[in-house]
């Protein structure tokens, strides 16, 4: 199975260093902003490790994106597909606790689940959708020219407040909704994550 996954700091430390540079050296290497690889031997198969700064620099409290991977893509790659991967995680942190809630719900049937999920799998675009339409109420934090846009609320938070003022009823939700479809979306901005063009 193909995968790229997220290690906490720490993890496989030795194997990595038995890999050639020190596990040390390739951390400070990518909180100089580099993003950095190594291959390394564990249990008889042949992993990368690649690690660069996370988007909020390294003065954030969780500095670096250390990945592992059993694919032979370039670090760039890896570093772009985590990217695409992490959205998901973003779309269910939302579902499950920043939002939407599903987890108190402790639905058991799965008929029921899968027609919930869809549900608000489709409220969660819509508002991510209406938070980029209220994207010049997003107040952003200052930072040099250089570095990607940070914005003191999340996209989907935005729409979110938009999308639960209008579902005061099903007919208002519903002639709101459409009213909106028929506007057209634009992306205001170039969205980032870990210096990768999104």
């Amino acid at each position: 199975m193909n995968f790229i996954i997220r290690l906490p700091k720490e993890s496989y430390k030795a194997d990595i260093s038995a890999g050639g540079k020190a596990y040390s050296a390739l951390l400070k290497r990518a909180l100089k902003g580099r993003t950095v690889s190594q291959w390394f031997d564990l249990e008889g198969c042949r992993y990368q490790f690649v690690a660069l700064c996370h988007q909020d620099g390294p003065q954030s409290g969780d500095p670096l994106v250390l990945l592992v991977s059993n694919q032979s893509w370039s670090k760039q790659t890896i570093a772009q597909r985590y990217r695409i991967r992490w959205t998901t995680e973003c779309f269910f942190k939302h579902l499950k606790s920043n939002g939407f809630d599903l987890e108190a719900l402790g639905f058991q049937c799965p008929k029921k689940i899968r027609l919930l999920v869809a549900i608000v799998v489709v409220l969660y675009v819509i508002c991510v959708a209406e938070g980029l339409r209220q994207f010049h109420r997003i107040r952003a934090k200052k930072n040099s020219q250089h570095e990607p846009v940070e914005l003191r609320e999340a996209i989907f938070r935005r729409g979110y407040s938009v999308v639960v003022n209008e579902l005061v009823s099903v007919a208002h939700f519903i002639d709101w909704l459409l009213a909106q479809i028929s506007k057209p979306l634009k992306v205001p901005i170039r969205l980032y994550f870990f210096n990768v063009q999104y």
